[in-house]
């Protein structure tokens, strides 16, 4: 029989404030589909099916964006891990639940559309692209078993702010109309995010401020850029970088902003944080 978790104290006392969270999220939900952004006119088979398999003369989109869009994909591929990081912390229950399924459902949505984006355009290969999927999934992945409750909500909030930046910087530097809608739409969603995450941080801050300041501070300082962890994309993180799509600076003023968004820039313990 699974063993379900326990709503602690915590949990139970911040279900409102979620709740309250999951209902704003909802109201300013715009609704799109993912298969309105994929061109599917351009789609051909695979040499499975009689086809014709990927070579990198197909790709039509400049080679930083290709790597900032994998980049992207593979860490939205780390959703199980997420997932179940934030049931074993808190609640599939009530609110909790309702908040971590929406969140869960619209990630879900990303990957999906991003992968039949480049699928169906032959922007990547799709083989190597599959390997370092699984490759990452199994052995990697995220694994936050050693944050407590607070800190897990704290990282959730810097993790959607530098996904938000990241978007936010993809969509500037796209020209192809598509893909640049697409990633727009992933920003709005990054935004409303970070905006749930964030808000429930305010709350901890007030009414458990020791605890959260530690929080804040042992995350920003392991915070890293997005794709840092994925195996054999050294240079592909390399270009996005060069692009400034995201690299050290972005993923400085990503931490200075937030913990400046939360009124905590003077607090000297987040100094180097704010003044990077």
């Amino acid at each position: 029989m699974a063993v379900f978790p326990v709503a602690n104290e915590l949990t139970l006392e911040l279900d409102p404030i979620v709740g309250k969270e999951y209902d704003r999220h909802c109201e300013t939900h715009v609704e799109w589909f993912g298969h309105d952004y994929v061109p599917w006119d351009e789609g051909r088979n695979f040499a499975m099916l009689d086809g014709v398999d990927w070579e990198p003369s197909q790709q039509t989109l400049p080679q930083h964006i290709v790597d900032a869009v994998e980049i992207m994909l593979i860490d939205k591929d780390n959703l199980a891990g997420y997932h179940r990081e934030l049931v074993e912390h808190f609640i599939l229950e009530g609110a909790w639940g309702h908040w971590i399924g929406r969140w869960t459902a619209e990630e879900h949505l990303h990957a999906i559309t991003l992968r039949n984006y480049l699928m169906v355009t032959r922007n990547c290969d799709a083989n190597a692209n599959e390997e370092v999927r699984i490759d990452h999934v199994m052995n990697t992945g995220y694994r936050a078993g050693h944050f407590s409750q607070i800190e897990t909500i704290v990282y959730m909030a810097f993790y959607e702010a530098l996904r938000l930046s990241y978007s936010r910087n993809l969509a500037e530097q796209t020209e192809e109309p598509i893909l640049k809608s697409l990633m727009e739409k992933v920003a709005y969603d990054a935004e409303r995010h970070e905006l749930a995450w964030s808000n429930i941080v305010e709350y901890l801050l007030e009414h458990h401020t020791d605890e959260t300041i530690a929080a804040i501070g042992a995350r920003a300082a392991e915070l890293q850029i997005l794709g840092w962890d994925i195996k054999k994309y050294e240079e592909k993180r390399a270009n996005v970088a060069a692009a400034g799509i995201s690299n050290d600076e972005t993923l400085r003023k990503v931490v200075g902003d937030r913990i400046a968004a939360w009124g905590l820039s003077d607090r000297a313990e987040f100094a180097e944080f704010v003044n990077a």
